[in-house]
């Protein structure tokens, strides 16, 4: 069996990995390497100069532990900038110096023959519950106005809404898009309650609102 996107991360590319170094994170305004061996960076969930990164690490830890306290992996960053799981992937390997891992073989997930040497994106595995967090997450930072809305007519206050780290569900379309490209078919949206469909047109979303047309 052949090993998963995410343990070849794990084993073979953040072990090889400066993200700081290599301008993965440069949007986080990444400090000069420390005596202590990490970077001090924004925080990319309550954007507090107040986070730390180590060189070979998978993720981007919070020192404000009362008040934010996030570890946001490197995928999940990357994530929110809009890359694609598959351009994500060959990002991590390409600043790691490692190969990209081959993409499945599609005939042993049962597509028709002759489909292997298919250009898709090669995904990870990864849960539902990640998949969606994942997305709406990533849709909170592309429509940060649906969020203020929330936190100005609610009287929340910046700590406040980081810890609560909400996300944002825009169109059934576009959490679907989001899902299926993180490899999340649209049966399993459906049976987790992601999407609803019509029960008269299966082809049908219907709106968020759950009865909308």
């Amino acid at each position: 069996m052949s090993q998963s996107i995410t343990d070849y991360l794990k084993d073979t590319a953040y072990p090889r990995l400066d993200a700081v170094e290599t301008g993965l994170l440069d949007h986080l305004s990444p400090s000069n390497l420390s005596a202590g061996g990490n970077y001090v960076l924004l925080c990319p969930q309550c954007g507090k100069r107040e986070a730390y990164y180590y060189p070979t690490h998978s993720h981007v830890n919070c020192n404000r532990k009362n008040k934010c306290g996030a570890s946001t992996s490197l995928w999940d960053i990357l994530a929110a900038s809009g890359l694609t799981p598959g351009e994500i992937v060959a990002r991590i390997c390409e600043k790691a110096g490692v190969p990209v891992p081959e993409r499945p073989n599609r005939r042993a997930q049962g597509n028709p023959a002759g489909q292997e040497g298919s250009e898709a994106a090669y995904v990870p595995q990864i849960s539902p519950g990640k998949a969606i967090f994942t997305v709406t997450q990533a849709l909170a930072k592309k429509n940060p106005q649906m969020l203020q809305t929330l936190k100005e007519s609610r009287g929340f206050s910046d700590e406040e809404m980081a810890l609560m780290k909400l996300g944002v569900y825009t169109t059934p379309q576009e959490v679907l898009d989001g899902l299926m490209s993180l490899g999340i078919t649209r049966e399993t949206a459906i049976a987790k309650g992601y999407i609803e469909v019509d029960k008269e047109n299966p082809d049908k979303l219907l709106n968020a609102d759950f009865g909308a047309p």
